[in-house]
């Protein structure tokens, strides 16, 4: 095992292990993506003013807009290269160190999936895409924000 990524896959991964993969790993690590969103963006950087008060106003701009899909996305590829993302045997089997199934540990053959480049590239694509849709959701609304302001500031009562 190597911990050079692969461009194609040379060891085939089982139909089962796909199904884990896709339908129990994936989807957990979009439930786990929602749940920090619900912990960082609805409670931390809404509800109370603990990012504020740690990041600043920006920071907490860019965490509040980004609710939504862009921090799904965002979250879902940095969990992937946290947990999913290599060819150690943790990356392949999350549960490899149990002899009792062996469907979630190297009994079930899990290939090259993990540590090839491409999954690597659509995880880093879609950390990327989340991050830039929000930080232009920040610039958008800044720049309209100051566009109103400066449109309605000489009228502060709305008189025409």
């Amino acid at each position: 095992n190597s911990d050079e990524p692969v461009d194609r896959i040379e060891n085939q991964a089982s139909i089962s292990w796909w199904l884990i993969f896709i339908c129990m790993r994936q989807v957990g690590l979009v439930v786990v993506a929602k749940s920090f969103e619900a912990i960082l963006v609805d409670f931390l950087a809404i509800q109370t003013r603990a990012i504020l008060r740690s990041f600043g106003p920006v920071i907490t701009l860019l965490f509040v807009q980004s609710k939504g899909w862009p921090f799904l996305l965002s979250c879902w590829g940095i969990l992937n290269f946290l947990l999913v993302t290599g060819d150690s045997q943790f990356n392949q089997h999350w549960l490899y160190w149990q002899n009792v199934w062996g469907l979630f540990n190297a009994d079930n053959p899990a290939g090259d999936v993990t540590n090839t480049l491409w999954f690597k590239r659509i995880c880093a694509v879609a950390s990327a895409l989340g991050f830039a849709v929000a930080a232009k959701r920040v610039v958008v609304g800044l720049y309209l924000g100051r566009q109103t302001f400066a449109n309605y500031s000489d009228n502060p009562a709305g008189d025409v």
